[in-house]
């Protein structure tokens, strides 16, 4: 016994398959904006904590953090222009 599906079902399924893709991209899409500009709000704070007098263990920890945000958001950044999003 073999399973038939009429065109009119198969392209409903297409189209709920897809529906469903462009819902996750969406989302997807949504978290990276969310982090983001998380990302860009503990930059400044970062920088802030820099400027005052501290230790070196607390500064080299500061600045791993502060290159590590950076690289994610060129990181971001990069892949927008590959997914030709603006």
């Amino acid at each position: 016994m073999t399973d038939q599906f009429s065109p009119a079902d198969m392209a409903t399924a297409a189209a709920d398959g897809y529906r469903s893709a462009a819902a996750e991209v969406a989302k997807l899409k949504g978290q990276r904006m969310v982090l983001c500009s998380l990302l860009g709000e503990c930059r400044p704070v970062i920088e802030a904590l820099l400027q005052m007098p501290g230790d070196d263990d607390s500064d080299v920890h500061l600045n791993g953090l502060l290159a590590r945000v950076g690289d994610a958001l060129v990181a971001v950044a990069e892949e927008r222009v590959k997914g030709g999003e603006s």
